[in-house]
């Protein structure tokens, strides 16, 4: 894929060339790097977001909220905020709106009595056993331009980059 062609065109490549000669031709790999993997992220996110989630009711964080309830089993709303990287508020929200469209059940909490415990409900894993079969198919397509080896030593890079981090 060309750099042209690469989501918004050429005026995201010549970011980091414009900040290093604001910054007197400072060689700067570690932020092209985070640059790079940023908008790649964002990029997959949101092409997965408009062709699968979206067809399915789902946003980027309702399928995050689905899909962490479905392989945890019953969580609490704070434990799925931290499993998820969601705002509280947000879970809040998206347990209201999945539970509506009785993709969740929420029943009181046993050990607070302040809280409740979400879980998926059948028709919840239907739904998200198809998208995911969808969405590991767009996946599949959008690692093609990689080699099985290339995705491996890009996962590793990844990894060993997140555990530098702890």
């Amino acid at each position: 894929m060309s750099r042209e062609s690469f989501a918004t065109g050429p005026e995201y490549w010549s970011f980091m060339d414009r900040a290093r000669q604001k910054l007197d031709d400072r060689d700067m790999p570690s932020t092209r790097m985070l640059l790079a993997l940023n908008r790649s992220s964002e990029v997959i996110k949101n092409a997965l977001e408009s062709t699968v989630h979206k067809k399915h009711g789902l946003t980027w964080q309702g399928f995050k909220f689905l899909f962490v309830l479905w392989v945890s089993g019953e969580l609490e709303p704070h434990r799925t905020a931290e499993l998820t990287y969601l705002r509280r508020a947000t879970v809040s929200s998206l347990a209201n709106a999945l539970e509506e469209r009785a993709l969740i059940t929420k029943r009181p909490s046993e050990s607070d009595g302040r809280s409740v415990l979400l879980s998926v409900t059948g028709d919840g894993e239907e739904l998200i056993e198809t998208v995911l079969r969808e969405q590991q198919d767009s996946l599949t397509r959008w690692a093609s331009p990689l080699t099985p080896t290339e995705q491996q030593i890009l996962v590793l890079l990844l990894e060993k980059l997140l555990a530098g981090q702890r």
